[in-house]
């Protein structure tokens, strides 16, 4: 579980944090998909399907192009 930190945070971002953390570790999300998921949890549209859609899409499409 992720160590405490000592400022208060929102449980959304708590939430965020987390899931950032196990995707990190996961093979399928490369490290520039990650950090556009982030930027948009940064600007609160990560509950917008058609951004994540899009992030999601963009990897996929470069994965095949280097397979």
């Amino acid at each position: 579980m992720a160590e405490k930190r000592t400022t208060n945070i929102s449980l959304v971002e708590q939430i965020f944090d987390e899931m950032f953390t196990i995707i990190e570790k996961r093979e399928e999300f490369d490290e520039v998909t990650i950090q556009k998921l982030r930027e948009l949890g940064a600007r609160k549209e990560l509950q917008k399907e058609k951004k994540v859609s899009k992030v999601l899409i963009q990897d996929r499409g470069d994965e095949s192009e280097t397979n």
